[in-house]
Order: structure tokens, then C-alpha cells, then sequence
């Protein structure tokens, strides 16, 4: 019985972390809504939006991976 009970606990603590959302996701998020701007909506047509939008997340991420870099040889 006792075995079960933690077994449980296990799963919900499981179900708990995977509801939170990841660093990378938040970034995302952030990065999205730095993109999204009515300047951006206007200029570019759907299928170019996507593109351009992909693009600017990937530099974004990336400038974030150089960003983090510098800090720690400092």
C-alpha cells in the first residue's frame, strides 16, 4: 500500500514539471511577441511572415547563446 502511495506521488510530481514551461519556450514566447508588431503584420505577406518570423527567432536564440557566453567569461 505504501509503495502505491509514493508510486502516485511520483506521477503527479511528474505531471506537475511537465506543465511548467521550459526556458526555451518562454523565450519563444518573448521573442514572438517582440516580432509581432503591426509594422512587421503589415509588411509581409503570410507566407513571408512565417519565414521572417523563423528567421528572427533563430537569431534572436542565437545572439541569447553568444549573450550568455560573454557573461560567463567575464
Amino acid at each position: 500500500m505504501l509503495r502505491r502511495a509514493k508510486t502516485q506521488n511520483k506521477v503527479k510530481l511528474a505531471m506537475k514539471k511537465s506543465k511548467k514551461k521550459s526556458g526555451i519556450h518562454l523565450l519563444l514566447k518573448k521573442y514572438r511577441t517582440m516580432f509581432r508588431i503591426p509594422e512587421n503584420q503589415n509588411h509581409y505577406s503570410g507566407e513571408d511572415y512565417k519565414k521572417a518570423e523563423r528567421m528572427f527567432l533563430k537569431h534572436a536564440l542565437e545572439q541569447r547563446r553568444i549573450e550568455m557566453q560573454d557573461d560567463l567569461f567575464r
